[in-house]
């Protein structure tokens, strides 16, 4: 079993997901970072497999209780032999509060004559936290969210539910 594909779609609204080798997959659960392997408060969606050799899912906000994607997800599939997962993420609201507080720098002259290690220090995380996901790194993905969250809060100031930023 591989999973090959999982990815928030371009309009935000969607997570596709293909998993390989895939007809014996017995479970499959969604984790955002503050459930990730709490099985009590992960999705499970093993209700969408269909034993396929080849399993193509959509994974929609309503099939998560989710009104927008935000932050970071892991799937797991489980198959009699084996368990592997998936990381995936949606980082605006952590990109939109680093760029407010780099806003904030360039309205006055005299601060950028200043470091902001706070700012400077919130961005490598969020460069970290991006490679982190993008090589599958997911324990190191789970704790540089936690180091962002002290950085940047939950909500978004500007964009509502996110739907009015386009990729």
């Amino acid at each position: 079993m591989q999973i090959t594909q999982f990815q928030i779609n371009a309009a935000r609204t969607e997570i596709d997901l293909t998993i390989t080798d895939a007809a014996t997959i017995t479970s499959l659960v969604l984790f955002k970072e503050d459930t990730f392997k709490d099985y009590t408060l992960g999705v499970d969606l093993s209700a969408l497999l269909t034993a396929a050799a080849t399993e193509n899912i959509t994974i929609t906000l309503a099939a998560i209780n989710e009104s927008a994607f935000d932050g970071v997800y892991y799937i797991e599939a489980q198959d009699p032999d084996e368990i592997r997962f998936g990381i995936t993420a949606d980082l605006t609201r952590y990109k939109e509060c680093i760029l407010e507080d780099t806003v904030a720098l360039a309205l006055c002259d005299s601060c950028f004559e200043k470091q902001s290690l706070k700012l400077t220090n919130a961005q490598q995380l969020l460069r970290g936290l991006q490679d982190a996901v993008d090589t599958g790194f997911y324990r190191e993905a789970f704790n540089l969210v936690g180091a962002l969250n002290k950085f940047c809060s939950n909500d978004c100031k500007t964009c509502g539910s996110y739907s009015n930023v386009s990729l």
